[in-house]
């Protein structure tokens, strides 16, 4: 019965519809990869950190302080609606797989991923330790 309803519709119809079957696939397949990278499902192997004018002031490597600040940084939470913050700083996460995501900081204990879409403010809970951590 489809068939026979498609032989009636114009080409434009059909092709439209076929574009539109491309787009909703194209925005499953982002959903599920964006899912697949989050950053508390793989392995860091640096973290760089840069100031405000994107110079790179202090590098993590030692695996006893990557694996604190993994820790402090799978703690985080969504930051309450409408809170504020003064970015000063950005740090990049590497994986170990050489894949990375770039974060804007303030340093009263807030980050934010550095995207085009629209992402949540996230609080670190032990902000203090997390600064001693990752400022220099």
């Amino acid at each position: 019965m489809d068939n026979k309803m498609n032989a009636l519709k114009p080409d434009g119809q059909r092709a439209g519809r076929r574009v539109m079957k491309k787009i909703m696939l194209l925005i499953q397949l982002l959903l599920v990869v964006n899912a697949g990278c989050d950053s508390r499902s793989v392995k860091t192997a640096e973290v760089r950190v840069l100031d405000n004018k994107f110079r790179v002031i202090k590098t993590v490597k030692d695996p006893g302080e990557l694996k604190r600040l993994t820790d402090l940084w799978e703690s985080r939470r969504e930051a309450p609606r409408g809170t504020r913050a003064k970015f000063s700083h950005k740090f990049d996460i590497v994986s170990e797989e050489g894949m990375s995501a770039r974060w804007l900081y303030d340093k009263s204990g807030y980050a934010l991923r550095l995207t085009k879409m629209k992402t949540p403010l996230y609080e670190i809970t032990d902000r203090e330790e997390f600064n001693r951590l990752l400022m220099p």
